[in-house]
């Protein structure tokens, strides 16, 4: 009988799961660790979509407006509804589709390295509306110091050798009152109003 007994708690101990010691992190090479690289995976290729999607919707709006200054349309109205054939293409109201063409305009020709980051999966479209959002208040060239500034770097490998002509511009210090980006100032510095107060100011 002891003999049986000590072989039921062997089996027994031989049949229970093997707990890993990193709780809550999905191991390479098993079934949950492969479903959480397909969900990375999906996401990058969400972004990627997203930044394709920018792109095609500027290219748009520069058709429309050329076929229409060929048809003979008054500039000043060339160029409307595009935002409301943006929405119907996207599946959504056409203020929304306002609002995502203007994101598109700003990402494809003054924040560049926003866009290239959204293409290559390393922010999500709503991250970079917050940037595109926190900087409309900025002048072009600000803008674009704060698109040097915060976009993620590319790899070692995909950065090309080059030297600049000039020193980068500096990013003003109250550029961004609340950056989607870990190294983004969360706050302006003391005694300087915030992008808000300056717009308020007479």
């Amino acid at each position: 009988m002891k003999q049986i007994g000590a072989r039921q708690a062997q089996a027994t101990v031989s049949a229970a799961p093997v707990v890993s010691s990193a709780r809550g992190v999905a191991q390479a090479g098993t079934i949950s660790g492969d479903l959480i690289a397909q969900l990375r995976m999906l996401e990058e290729m969400k972004s990627a979509i997203s930044g394709l999607q920018a792109q095609i919707a500027v290219a748009f709006d520069l058709a429309q407006r050329a076929e229409q200054a060929e048809a003979g349309v008054p500039a000043a109205e060339r160029g409307k509804g595009v935002g409301a054939q943006v929405a119907l293409a996207r599946r959504e109201s056409p203020n929304r589709g306002s609002r995502l063409l203007g994101l598109a305009k700003a990402l494809v020709t003054e924040m560049p390295r926003t866009l290239a980051a959204l293409n290559k999966g390393l922010l999500n479209e709503w991250r970079a509306t917050l940037l595109v959002k926190e900087t409309a208040c900025l002048s072009v060239e600000d803008r674009a110091a704060v698109d040097a500034e915060l976009a993620p770097t590319p790899e070692p490998s995909t950065v090309p050798e080059t030297k600049p002509s000039s020193p980068p511009r500096k990013l003003p210090r109250t550029a961004v009152t609340h950056g989607p980006w870990p190294n983004a100032p969360a706050t302006p510095p003391p005694n300087e109003p915030s992008a808000s107060d300056r717009r308020r100011t007479p």
